[in-house]
């Protein structure tokens, strides 16, 4: 028989996980979290107020990858004049968000 957990456990214990991600991705978490709406990697860089575009994408990138964050759609980007991805913060239900603590507590040997 499969449990369900109400969505403030599952809320309380993501916000847990994402404590353990490195600081730069939980910037962005926090960026995204502020602002309430998508973004495209450049917003979140001047969010930030970095000048490189490859200070946050790698970490957008492994957000993504984890579940975190999802790619809501597309903008077109006036700077580079190419359409770009926007990223927003990942539903709470999102399992793979989840599964981040055991991942970091694995990779450490504990």
């Amino acid at each position: 028989m499969k449990k369900q957990i109400h969505a403030n456990t599952l809320a309380s214990y993501r916000t847990g996980a994402l404590e353990l991600l490195p600081k730069r991705q939980q910037k962005i978490v926090g960026i995204l979290r502020k602002i309430r709406a998508p973004l495209t990697d450049r917003e979140i860089m001047v969010h930030l107020h970095y000048a490189d575009m490859n200070s946050v994408r790698p970490s957008i990138t492994r957000l993504v990858e984890l579940g975190v964050l999802v790619e809501t759609g597309n903008r077109y980007d006036f700077t580079t004049g190419r359409t770009v991805r926007l990223c927003y913060l990942a539903p709470v239900d999102g399992q793979t968000v989840l599964d981040l603590q055991v991942e970091r507590t694995n990779g450490r040997g504990r």
